[in-house]
């Protein structure tokens, strides 16, 4: 891909996006019901899903094509400091295996 069709969104983006506990609840009790320790965000954008995933206390990778929301996403990691991995790249050139 040559250019980035998110560079001009990816902040704009991210205004969207609001908390929703209803949402976290679902995800952590299917997590839990399959025993699910690792955790792939493919196409994660801005990180908000990887932020959330991380304070539920899983293991999160994430990935996304887009430059431009990679950044906003690890401006938004970088500011709370979780360990969390995040690669500019199609998930299924990934080489780790997730639950």
């Amino acid at each position: 891909m040559n250019t980035d069709p998110y560079k001009d969104l990816a902040k704009r983006y991210d205004l969207k996006i609001t908390r929703d506990r209803d949402r976290e609840i679902f995800f952590d009790r299917i997590l839990k019901k399959y025993h699910v320790k690792d955790v792939l965000d493919c196409a994660c954008g801005t990180g908000d899903d990887l932020v959330m995933f991380h304070s539920l206390g899983y293991n999160i990778t994430g990935s996304d094509l887009s430059k431009a929301m990679l950044s906003v996403a690890e401006h938004k990691i970088n500011k709370i400091k979780p360990r969390i991995e995040f690669y500019h790249t199609d998930y299924r050139y990934l080489k780790r295996q997730f639950d």
